[in-house]
């Protein structure tokens, strides 16, 4: 058994007189804790007030040295605050706690969507150019039948079928292309395969129509309501349409061409028909030879030739050639080939240089090519719409011509580049009904065909 051990305290000391000292030695050691307790927060507010901050008693426990941040500068204090500027003011009292400024609030970083609206803001994105107007519809009951929808859009989608009559198909496709540059409407039409106009533009989608066509809106109002059929867009009632395509018609013309020859769809011998065939100085003259068959189809009286194939001195007497390349021959009292030898001798007579030719029908292609890439040519009658597309719109050299279409109102529709004989008369004013605007039966007697040279050599 262990000796039991008494305190010295208690050896002096009653056991009750023990416990009162006790408690009083608690009581004292409780109001030292108290004051130094308070002590310290003076100290603290007294430092806080003079950095302009404030601290609450929670906070300066939760502040001690310990919870320093660990990003501090190595030659500072531990408990130093990070952001503590270096040049700092020396008189201010310096304590463990000076750590205990009000933390910076954390701003949050933006969104992702917040992030891409400030980048439109600051960068926004291009203007989209504004949609195409509605096209133009044509006004009720102004569209010949079968031009226009219920709903006054022109029918510009269509097909031109495999049709070797050149002329109408290219009409119907030019007059399509006209009237869908005029409204801004859509353009579609299918061509065969087999041929140069495969390579046309078939579609364009509705657009803003070029502001480049004086009184577009006028001029489209007028083709709803003159032009009759696309399918003859040669005809003077739509020739107020040709000029809104002209540029168009002659640049995608010789395009489909050239684009046709390159690749490899024609002989080397029809290649150099169309392109080494003339000479500088020589004239393709195109006769259609239609005679008292059509009102709108008739050759020129004698002195077209007159007009057009240069005398010897124009080009130092250098010796030419003209070639007269003859069309359909629609010439039921054959009449052709008796104008082309009147013809024939006028030109020699005049230009003794001039060695005159008449070429042999070649391929459609051929024939139609000549015409557009000619150095010098002549459209010796009217009415042809194989002449106008080719040579007219399409050639970029000297070309001269009747008017294309005796019924054309203005000469300011054909391109400024053509030379129009518009003074020289046709052998279908003999024998027009000026009542009926006809032409009249021809008897065909030998007095009619007297009446006939007489008229072609004279008038």
């Amino acid at each position: 058994m262990m000796p039991s051990f008494t305190p010295p305290f208690f050896k002096y000391h009653h056991r009750k007189t023990g416990c009162s000292l006790c408690l009083f030695s608690f009581a004292i050691i409780f109001l030292v804790v108290i004051i130094q307790e308070r002590s310290i927060v003076g100290v603290l507010r007294s430092y806080n007030r003079d950095n302009g901050h404030t601290m609450t008693t929670e906070q300066t426990k939760s502040n001690a040295p310990s919870n320093a941040p660990s990003n501090a500068p190595s030659n500072a204090p531990s408990n130093a605050p990070s952001s503590q500027p270096s040049n700092a003011p020396t008189g201010r009292p310096t304590t463990p706690f000076s750590t205990t400024l009000r933390p910076t609030p954390v701003v949050p970083s933006p969104s992702p969507t917040q992030q891409q609206q400030q980048q439109q803001q600051q960068n926004p994105p291009p203007l989209l150019p504004p949609p195409p107007p509605p096209p133009l519809r044509c006004s009720p009951n102004s569209c010949p039948e079968n031009q226009c929808f219920s709903d006054g859009r022109p029918r510009v989608s269509m097909a031109g079928g495999s049709s070797q009559n050149w002329g109408n198909v290219l009409g119907m496709y030019w007059g399509s292309r006209a009237v869908s540059e005029l409204s801004g409407s859509e353009f579609r039409f299918r061509l065969q395969p087999g041929n140069w106009m495969e390579f046309l533009p078939t579609y364009r989608a509705p657009y803003t129509p070029s502001s480049s066509v004086p009184r577009r809106a006028e001029v489209f109002e007028y083709l709803c309501r003159n032009c009759t059929s696309y399918e003859f867009f040669q005809r003077g009632e739509c020739a107020v349409g040709w000029n809104s395509i002209s540029s168009a018609l002659m640049n995608d013309t010789r395009t489909a061409i050239l684009r046709h020859t390159s690749e490899g769809r024609i002989s080397n011998e029809e290649r150099v028909s169309i392109f080494n065939f003339f000479g500088p100085d020589d004239w393709l003259v195109y006769n259609r030879c239609c005679i008292f068959s059509h009102r709108l189809h008739s050759p020129g009286v004698l002195r077209t030739y007159d007009a057009i194939i240069p005398p010897s001195s124009s080009n130092g007497g250098r010796p030419f050639n003209v070639y007269i390349a003859m069309g359909r021959r629609e010439d039921p009292y054959q009449f052709c080939d008796t104008i082309v030898e009147e013809a024939i001798m006028r030109i020699q007579q005049r230009n003794p240089n001039a060695t005159v030719t008449i070429l042999k029908q070649s391929s459609l292609f051929v024939d139609f090519a000549r015409l557009v890439f000619a150095p010098n040519v002549l459209i010796s009658s009217t009415g042809s719409s194989w002449a106008l597309w080719s040579a007219v719109y399409a050639n970029t050299n000297n070309v001269v011509s009747l008017m294309p279409m005796p019924d054309i109102k203005h000469r300011s529709f054909l391109p400024n580049r053509v030379q129009i004989l518009d003074d020289v008369p046709t052998l279908a004013s003999i024998s027009l009904d000026n009542r009926t605007g006809q032409l009249k039966r021809f008897s065909n007697s030998s007095e009619a065909r007297r009446n006939v040279l007489e008229y072609f050599r004279n008038a």
